[in-house]
This record gives C-alpha cells, sequence and structure tokens, in this order.
C-alpha cells in the first residue's frame, strides 16, 4: 500500500537552480538497478557494511553520473529511488502488507511551481514506488541467502 503524506499540486524538476541537491544524497540501489546499470557502466556501487545495502559511487559529495551541465548520466536507467522524485519515502511498514509512506520533498524549489500534477503524475510516482518496494525486498531476500 502506498501512502501520500502531503500532497504536490504543482511541481517541475528544475535541478540548476538548486544544484542538482537530489544528486547531492545517499541514492540507495536495488539488485535490479545494478544489474540495469552493470550492462553500460562498471564501478559506480558500494555495500555499505553498517546497513546492508548498496549505494550509488559520489565523487565531491555528488553522485558519480551527474554530468557538469547538472544533467543525469544515465536518466534512462536510473535507480528505482530516483523515478520516485519530488518524493522520499518517510517510512515502510512491514505487516500483513507492506505500506510506503512518501512524503513531498518541499525542499526542492520545483516543490509548488511549474507544472500541475494530476492523477496521471500520481500513478506514475505509485508505480515507481511499488517497484522499488518490490525490488528492494528480493534484494534483501537475496543477500540473507
Amino acid at each position: 500500500m502506498i501512502t501520500f503524506e502531503g500532497k504536490i499540486e504543482k511541481w517541475s524538476c528544475v535541478f540548476r537552480e538548486c544544484d542538482a541537491k537530489c544528486c547531492k544524497r545517499d541514492i540507495l540501489l536495488t539488485l535490479n538497478d545494478i544489474e540495469r546499470i552493470e550492462k553500460e557502466f562498471e564501478d559506480f556501487y558500494y555495500k555499505n557494511d553498517a546497513d546492508g545495502n548498496y549505494y550509488m559511487k559520489t565523487e565531491g559529495g555528488r553522485c558519480i553520473f551527474l554530468q557538469d551541465d547538472l544533467t543525469c548520466r544515465i536518466n534512462r536507467i536510473k535507480p528505482s529511488i530516483c523515478r520516485l522524485l519530488p518524493f522520499k519515502i518517510s517510512k515502510v511498514s512491514y505487516g500483513d502488507e507492506i505500506s510506503i509512506v512518501l512524503t513531498p520533498l518541499v525542499e526542492c524549489p520545483g516543490y509548488e511551481h511549474g507544472v500541475e500534477t494530476g492523477e496521471e503524475f500520481f500513478e506514475e510516482i505509485e508505480k515507481s514506488a511499488l517497484r522499488f518496494l518490490r525490488e528492494y525486498q528480493q534484494t534483501h531476500q537475496k543477500l540473507k541467502k
């Protein structure tokens, strides 16, 4: 189940205004992300032994695929977590049904500016969130073996 904690009426990615802030954080990867990106690139991720997760490598505090013009070199094959923008995962609960709570990134300069969001926008985010959850679960199931 996907829950949106807060809505976004308008949003546009204005990555040049914030210097691509979303690419300057830990980018969590699933094994599916790794397999997809590995078809074209090498040596782009690491495993964090403290939490057991895989993350995108960084250079100078930013994703290694962030180019000088602030565009993403792997945009068409970007990680599942990146497809959730302009939302972040604020909570995941495991019970009879897995649930995820998505919260808008209100610090994003595109928040409540630009194009009106509609049903299709939220359906796409919901599909991406479900995909991420499924892939994340598969990643941890494979790692336990």
